[in-house]
C-alpha cells in the first residue's frame, strides 16, 4: 500500500479524494481528509480480511463501501486514489466534498457532506423559487 511521504503530508493540508473501482472505472467513494485519510479505507478492509479486527469492529465496518473495497482486494487488485483538490483549509474541503457528492456519481457515502442546507444540484429553472 502506498502512504504519502512527509513532504508531501506537509503540503498537501486538507483534500478532497474519491475512490475508484479498478474494475469498471466507477467513483464509489468521495471523502475529505488530510495527512494518508485516503489510504485508511483500504488499510481497514485489509484489516477485516486478515481477521486482525475484533467482531464489533467489523460489524462497523460492513458498509457498502467496504464490502467493494474487500472484493477489490480480494481479487488482488488496488483501488485507484485520486486527490481531487488539495491546500484547502478544513471548510473549502467541506464544500468542495458536497458538491462532487451531489455530482451525480453513484456512491456509497452514507453521508452527503458537510454544509446541506445549501447542498444539492438544482435545475436552473428552478432557481428563483430556490434563492428568492
Amino acid at each position: 500500500m502506498i502512504y504519502f511521504d512527509k513532504q508531501t503530508l506537509k503540503e498537501l493540508k486538507h483534500y478532497v479524494y474519491r475512490l475508484v473501482d479498478p474494475r469498471n472505472g466507477h467513483t464509489f467513494y468521495i471523502g475529505k481528509g488530510q495527512g494518508n485519510r485516503v489510504f485508511h479505507h483500504a488499510k481497514a478492509a485489509e484489516k477485516e480480511l486478515k481477521e486482525l479486527m475484533s467482531k464489533d469492529e467489523k460489524e462497523n465496518q460492513n458498509s457498502l463501501k467496504m464490502q467493494i473495497i474487500k472484493e477489490i482486494i480480494a481479487g488482488e487488485q488496488e483501488i485507484i486514489t485520486i486527490i481531487h483538490r488539495h491546500v484547502m483549509d478544513k471548510d473549502a474541503a467541506f464544500e468542495v466534498e458536497s458538491a462532487l457528492i451531489d455530482a451525480g456519481y453513484p456512491l456509497t457515502n452514507e453521508v452527503r457532506g458537510h454544509f446541506t442546507d445549501r447542498a444539492g444540484c438544482v435545475h436552473t429553472t428552478n432557481c428563483q423559487n430556490v434563492w428568492l
